[in-house]
Order: structure tokens, then C-alpha cells, then sequence
């Protein structure tokens, strides 16, 4: 029986910015894909997630590969476009009535300020860089279960990554592939977990 339904953020709660200036930088034509993709996900990005270097050293590292002086630019768009989605958290809201709620986030220190106007909505915060592991370590979905006072299996996790919600599902968790918010609710109500007439 499922208790809790825990939530991603970036793409599920909230637009993603950091997508919207990797497709803006792509966009430029400056620069070719593959070096793009290295500047946004490697193993320092990794350990920046974790909260395990100072963002100063990722932004550096991300500016050198790119060949810039820095990337303020690019920071002030990334959290300038990382906005809450007024549907979902509407849906969280009328979830919190019957279930827990959590939030799983692989997520950086420059949008602590738009997570925190999520305080006093969600039961639990995991995130990434405050518990110094990120999905999908098998450790930080147990450790989501655990501040949620459940069992894996009493827990539903919504993600937008197919190997994300693997990874949630090899641990026993049920979960949701995100694609859309119509297509959430209805995948909701088919299993009997949202009932209330909400158009989204």
C-alpha cells in the first residue's frame, strides 16, 4: 500500500533550467555538442551535486572548457529559468491530504532559494547536495525511505529519467515515469491514488 509519493524537482516540480541553458548555448552554434555536453555532466559536476566541491570550482572548471573567463552569464540564466510549476504543486497540495510527501533531488546550492518556497509543503527534503550522495546511488533512495519512516515498497517516486526511476524501482520502490502533467494525474488515478477533479 503506498503511503508517501515522493517527487523530483528539476523537470517534475519545476522547469529545468539548467536544460533550457544547455539548449541555449547549443543554440549559439558556438560550440560543438560534445564539449557542451562535458561542460554540463562529469565527474567534477557529479561531485558538485554531492556538495562535495565548492560551486566556485565547478563554474571555473565549466568556463575553462568552454574557453570563457567565467560563466555568470550562464549561472543567472540557469536559475533565472528554474521556475515551480503552479499545477504540480497544486497536485502536491491536494496529495498531502491522504499521503506523505517527499522531494528527491539531484540539486546544487544557486536554487536553494526557489526549493525553499517549497518549505512547510513537503513532509522531507532529500537533496543531493546536503546529503552528500545523488540518484542513482541505491543509497539515497533507502535514506529517503527512511527520514519518510516507510519501507520502500510504501513509497511512489515520480521521476523524468527512464535509469533514475530503474534505479528507485530496483530498491522497491513503485514509481512513475514523468512526461507530462495530464498524463501524471491520469497515471495517478488509475492507480487509485488521485481522485479529486483538478484540470491540469
Amino acid at each position: 500500500m503506498i503511503k508517501a509519493i515522493v517527487f523530483d524537482f528539476g523537470d517534475v516540480l519545476a522547469d529545468d533550467g539548467f536544460k533550457m541553458a544547455r539548449e541555449a548555448i547549443l543554440d549559439t552554434r558556438k560550440y560543438p555538442q560534445e564539449l557542451v555536453d562535458h561542460a554540463f555532466e562529469n565527474n567534477l559536476w557529479h561531485d558538485w551535486d554531492k556538495g562535495l566541491v565548492p560551486s566556485k570550482e565547478y563554474w571555473d572548471e565549466f568556463a575553462k572548457i568552454l574557453g570563457k573567463r567565467n560563466m555568470r552569464k550562464v549561472k543567472k540564466f540557469m536559475v533565472k529559468n528554474t521556475k515551480l510549476r503552479p499545477r504540480m504543486i497544486d497536485l502536491v497540495k491536494s496529495l498531502k491530504a491522504h499521503y506523505k510527501v517527499g522531494l528527491l533531488s539531484n540539486t546544487v546550492p544557486e536554487l536553494k532559494k526557489e526549493v525553499n518556497k517549497l518549505n512547510g509543503l513537503f513532509d522531507e527534503f532529500i537533496l543531493s547536495y546536503k546529503v552528500h550522495m545523488r540518484k542513482p546511488d541505491k543509497e539515497i533512495y533507502l535514506l529517503t525511505a527512511e527520514k519518510l519512516d516507510l519501507k520502500p515498497e510504501e513509497c511512489l517516486f515520480i521521476d523524468d529519467r527512464e535509469y533514475v526511476l530503474d534505479a528507485a524501482l530496483e530498491c522497491g520502490f513503485e514509481g512513475i515515469l514523468f512526461k507530462s502533467e495530464k498524463g501524471l494525474t491520469q497515471e495517478l488515478k488509475e492507480r487509485q491514488l488521485w481522485n479529486e477533479l483538478i484540470n491540469i
